[in-house]
């Protein structure tokens, strides 16, 4: 199984605008990044993403591109402080039946950081994996046990 973790884009802030839309850089960071992955041929079963309106916008920029907009949910539990471990008994259930071979979770920090260290088991090689906005980490399992750190792409990196 491939899971794509990903940042939100830059968001606006609370004081220009309460829901914290993506600003215009945080919605070309997205798109940079969601080009990027077409161009890698990056195929996703399904794209889960916060209730959260930037996370929302930055679901649905990287689905448009990907062409799987129809492969879109909205998961109540991504906020930046939920608890991972429901995501995670969810992810070792569709391992364990084969549910799907790819799964993208678009959300915000920490959230995002801790799955992944959790995932990771904080191997001292992904201690220093940093989220910042708009990117997107790839986590590699052929079992429910191990996890690889892939990928790590980030707008800063694509410029």
């Amino acid at each position: 199984m491939k899971l794509w973790l990903v940042r939100h884009g830059e968001a606006a802030s609370e004081d220009t605008h309460p829901l914290r839309p993506l600003t215009d850089k945080g919605r070309a960071d997205v798109l940079k990044v969601a080009h990027y992955l077409k161009s890698k041929n990056v195929r996703l079963d399904r794209v889960l993403y916060s209730t959260r309106i930037r996370a929302r916008e930055t679901a649905r920029i990287i689905a448009e591109i990907l062409e799987i907009r129809d492969r879109m949910n909205v998961w109540e539990n991504l906020g930046p402080d939920d608890a991972y471990e429901p995501l995670v008994s969810r992810i070792e259930e569709m391992l364990r039946e084969n549910e799907t071979s790819s799964l993208m979770i678009v959300g915000h920090l920490p959230y995002v950081h801790s799955l992944a260290m959790r995932l990771l088991a904080a191997e001292s090689s992904t201690s220093n994996l940093t989220f910042q906005t708009g990117t997107a980490v790839c986590l590699s399992s052929d079992d429910q046990k191990h996890w690889h750190l892939e990928a790590v792409v980030s707008p800063e990196k694509l410029s």
